[in-house]
């Protein structure tokens, strides 16, 4: 290991407890990056569905005791895995980890440099940290389709934070954009580029090239016909297990968006094009032109508490965490 300076050997870090399915802190050893990785000193932490969700259902046992939860972290490297990271040192970045790796609720996180994105100068640590899960699923699910001139598409659950991006993207590439969302978020979402608001499916006259579903697989499979022929249906939240539509109607492409895929599967091209995508959106939300949900920020000790209450009430539709 190759570190900018002395670090400590042990760290506070939030851990999984299989009985209870809860998390609490703890007292943990330190991380020790291995080839190819990086180790990150936490700045702040961006809590994400998929967190709770884990940390309630351990999705496949996946998981054992002592695991450490979190996708979606900032802060800067100090130590490298191997020489050829040496450039890394000292950098401000903020990162996706795989959901089977020990994560950011930690004060210090081992990563796969691969993953990792350079952050603007003077970014907040606690915007970069709430960026990489919200915002790179919106354009994973995004670049799904091709764009066509002025195509129609729909947007269901568009008041999320996923869903917000999702606009802001579509409306870049010049997509008519209708979304499904709360009467209270419909001046929000045409100020990010909306062209038409609706609060039920029952509202929507028209079929589209495609459809985002950010609400869960039973929900999209029943906007299937509102797809027109040879269109999109891509599912943000879970997967569709088998066709939603007859054999030889309207012939849809179905799609399964899955950040986390990238960690198991992801080619060095692929992640070459993640990290650039991602630092590229990064400057753009941090000069204004990409804006992210309002945010709630609680400290390391409270993340717990912000975790619940982020699950349960909804205070906003973004909270993040700040390391002292």
């Amino acid at each position: 290991m190759i570190t900018m300076e002395s670090l400590p050997d042990s760290m506070q870090a939030w851990i999984w407890a299989k009985s209870e399915r809860a998390i609490s802190l703890a007292t943990q050893a330190m991380p020790d990056p291995g080839p190819g990785d990086v180790l990150i000193a936490n700045k702040a932490i961006g809590l994400n569905p998929v967190d709770w969700k884990f940390i309630d259902a351990a999705l496949g046992e996946q998981w054992s005791d002592g695991h450490i939860p979190g996708v979606d972290g900032a802060g800067v490297v100090v130590a490298v895995g191997d020489e050829s990271l040496r450039h890394w040192l000292g950098v401000p970045v903020c990162y996706h980890q795989s959901l089977l790796r020990n994560g950011s609720f930690a004060e210090y996180t081992a990563i796969d440099a691969r993953t990792i994105m350079r952050m603007p100068e003077r970014m907040s640590w606690s915007e970069a940290a709430a960026f990489p899960c919200p915002v790179m699923t919106a354009w994973q699910a995004i670049e799904k389709i091709p764009t066509p001139l002025d195509a129609e598409i729909l947007i269901t659950g568009a008041s999320g934070a996923v869903g917000r991006i999702l606009v802001q993207l579509a409306r870049a590439r010049g997509f008519h954009i209708t979304v499904i969302a709360s009467g209270a978020r419909h001046d929000s979402l045409m100020e990010l580029g909306a062209h038409r608001c609706v609060e039920s499916a029952s509202q929507l006259e028209a079929r589209y090239f495609a459809v985002f579903d950010t609400v869960g697989a039973a929900h999209a499979e029943t906007l299937a016909s509102y797809v027109e022929a040879n269109g999109h249906l891509i599912c943000i939240m879970g997967r569709l297990e088998k066709a939603v539509v007859p054999l030889f109607s309207t012939a849809i492409s179905q799609h399964e968006v899955a950040l986390n895929a990238l960690h198991g599967t992801g080619s060095e091209a692929q992640w070459q094009r993640f990290a650039r995508e991602g630092e590229r959106l990064l400057h753009q939300q941090y000069q204004g032109g990409l804006k992210g949900p309002d945010m709630l920020v609680e400290p390391f000790e409270r993340l717990d508490a912000a975790l619940l209450e982020f699950k349960s009430h909804r205070k906003a539709l973004k909270y993040g965490i700040e390391l002292g």
